[in-house]
């Protein structure tokens, strides 16, 4: 998407600017108003463009970024292209984002005028996106007000407001320039000050925070500055059911004092009691009774040992991921009751990576949400899938620590053998490995080892030790399909895995579509798989209700719908492909693979979602199956990125 070389063009001159000076990562997130998390995207982002223009950003270890300009005449040639236009630019779910943008940050009207200014769109086009805005703003308890002459503000409730800026200003993952009232906020706010105090009154009551937690109060101060400078202020109505410990008020007021000396600014105690809350709903208190801590850690082992019913998965023989799951559950539970979630900037990345631990994570809160009452938003649940996903990450590496022997199999065991031996002594830290010609692998067979890792075909069994075929030449997705292939054939949790090709895809669930909804097609697949005999009777109900609740379209237009559980009769996979793009919930789509897996195979699920993800990170091979008329072309696509 040409919105994302926006961003890079502002990297390149911020680049530019200090020459062949390296800027820490810090430094250009604080110049662009961005996460740290944001900058490395965009650093990746540019790969893509950096050959074709003549430049190339390099990361110097300890140092930061530097630009080098590969060839003048192209770089040249890029700094003056002229800016596209914001139709060309902003796919529909990025036009809803950047016009709340700007219109947050208005301490009053904006006319249309001014946004046509700002976003280079049409006015029919801004007034036609507004409709979206308001449903986007009901969210929040705000609504859009229209006022002659004026143009059109923002209305409601100050703490929706205040969740409307974290999500749409603070966490914008796209470069905007902002307004000049908001340019000047953020010259004159201290962050490295502000942390300090905050980190001061945390360690004064002995309250244990994480990162995440301690960025998220941050964000909240920052904004209770900015509106604070506008004169808006939380209501004293807003805490009739909100009470929180006197400690809490006592930090609370602490920061509050800090601020009002810094910034001139008089609160009210209704904002001190506002911030006490977001402290109490972030942090653990010393104080917490060890009577409540046991009874949401046995809560907590009911809910992983259902999910190890489930998923045919060993949750509760982790005791660390139960450690930080209840450290996470204490503050978490709190939020919840407060209704201040946490926003994650990080959603959209660990929804598409993690597609597979999303679905533990999913039915994880539902387990919260039957017992507490609680409703989970789905940045909380993207936060709950990542101490999942560690819990994986864990088995993996204690699945390659518990190989000590490998023998690699090459064409004649010389030169390159010995290149390849040294690269995979780095990834199989704790084995011997050893090299060999294929012609010699018989002198193996009276002492086995635990692998076989083999760059020529194979065919000949080993009594059950695995062999597993690898290239020449290790890049780091072919290393990082050995681990994974390793320890899906180790761990013997997918005792039918099979590879993508043999496994998933088939004829009669391939089709190409010029017409129908996105629900519909989702739907009409979906059925077939069930009349097929592949799926369950309930599997289309689960998929609908899971799209409705979190949609599986993600980026360049490509889209993963699934089922709720995982409870196929064969694990199958549904493709369709669109003639032309569609949008649904303001997302594009235009290659839909609708997922059918059965229980116990999270990781063969892993396996289609790696496949997406290179499919939406990789433009020539998603252009080449949205190209595709035949399931013969298809496949031999497919073949090509597996």
């Amino acid at each position: 998407m040409v919105s994302k070389n926006i961003r890079t063009k502002k990297l390149v001159e911020i680049l530019i600017d200090e020459r062949s000076i390296p800027i820490k990562r810090g430094e250009i997130a604080r110049r662009m108003n961005l996460s740290e998390s944001s900058i490395r995207n965009i650093v990746r982002e540019s790969e893509a463009i950096e050959s074709m223009y003549g430049f190339q950003i390099e990361l110097l270890k300890g140092k930061g970024y530097i630009l080098k300009i590969l060839d003048d005449e192209l770089f040249k040639r890029y700094m003056e292209e002229e800016q596209v236009y914001a139709h060309e630019r902003y796919i529909p779910e990025q036009r809803l984002e950047v016009l709340l943008f700007h219109i947050l940050q208005v301490d009053g009207y904006v006319t249309i005028a001014q946004l046509e200014e700002k976003m280079s769109l049409s006015r029919s086009t801004i007034i036609k996106e507004l409709g979206r805005v308001e449903k986007e703003l009901a969210k929040f308890n705000l609504n859009l007000e229209r006022k002659a002459y004026h143009g059109i503000s923002i209305k409601g409730d100050e703490q929706g407001f205040r969740k409307a800026l974290s999500r749409y200003i603070f966490g914008s993952s796209y470069y905007l320039e902002p307004s000049e009232e908001y340019k000047q906020f953020i010259e004159c706010i201290d962050t490295k000050k502000l942390s300090r105090v905050l980190n001061r009154a945390i360690e004064n009551k002995n309250f244990q925070i994480t990162d995440v937690a301690f960025e998220n109060i941050m964000t909240h101060l920052k904004i209770l500055i900015f509106r604070a400078l506008q004169k808006n202020f939380i209501s004293k109505e807003t805490f009739s059911i909100m009470e929180v410990e006197e400690e809490y008020y006592r930090a609370a007021s602490c920061v509050i004092t800090y601020i009002e000396s810094e910034y001139n600014i008089s609160f009210p105690d209704s904002e001190i009691q506002f911030l006490a809350v977001h402290m109490s709903a972030k942090t653990i208190a010393t104080t917490v009774g060890s009577e409540e801590k046991a009874a949401i850690s046995e809560e907590l082992r009911k809910f992983l040992i259902q999910l190890d019913k489930e998923f045919l998965t060993s949750f509760q023989e982790d005791i660390e991921l139960q450690e930080v799951l209840l450290l996470h559950m204490l503050p978490f539970l709190n939020r919840l009751h407060y209704n201040l979630q946490f926003d994650n900037p990080l959603i959209e990345e660990i929804y598409t990576k993690y597609s597979n631990i999303f679905v533990v994570a999913y039915r994880f809160g539902e387990l919260i949400e039957r017992k507490y009452g609680f409703t989970l938003s789905r940045d909380e649940i993207g936060y709950l899938a990542l101490h999942f996903a560690t819990h994986f990450e864990r088995l993996r590496k204690q699945s390659l620590r518990n190989i000590k022997r490998i023998v690699v199999i090459c064409t004649t065991g010389g030169g390159s053998a010995h290149l390849l031996r040294l690269k995979l002594e780095d990834i199989f830290s704790h084995a011997i490995v050893v090299t060999t010609a294929a012609k010699d692998i018989s002198d193996f067979k009276s002492e086995l080892p635990d692998l076989f890792l083999s760059t020529v075909p194979i065919v000949e069994e080993f009594r059950g030790v695995p062999i597993i075929h690898i290239k020449q030449f290790l890049d780091e997705e072919e290393i990082r399909r050995i681990k994974e292939t390793v320890f899906l054939q180790l761990s013997k949790k997918e005792s039918e895995y099979k590879t993508l090709k043999n496994e998933l895809f088939s004829e009669r669930f391939f089709q190409r579509r010029t017409v129908g909804s996105y629900l519909e097609i989702v739907k009409e697949q979906g059925e077939k798989m069930i009349e097929e005999g592949f799926a369950s009777a309930d599997f289309v109900e689960s998929v609908l209700e899971r799209e409705k609740k979190y949609s599986t379209i993600y980026q360049n237009d490509i889209a993963g719908p699934h089922s709720l559980k995982l409870n196929a009769l064969i694990n199958s996979v549904g493709v369709t492909i669109l003639e032309e793009p569609m949008e649904w919930q303001g997302r594009s789509v235009q290659l839909i693979f609708l997922i059918n897996m059965k229980q116990g195979h999270l990781f063969l699920h892993k396996e289609v979602s790696r496949l997406l993800l290179y499919l939406i990170d990789n433009d020539t091979a998603r252009k080449k199956l949205i190209n595709c008329s035949t399931f013969e072309q298809f496949m031999a696509e497919i073949d090509r990125c597996i």
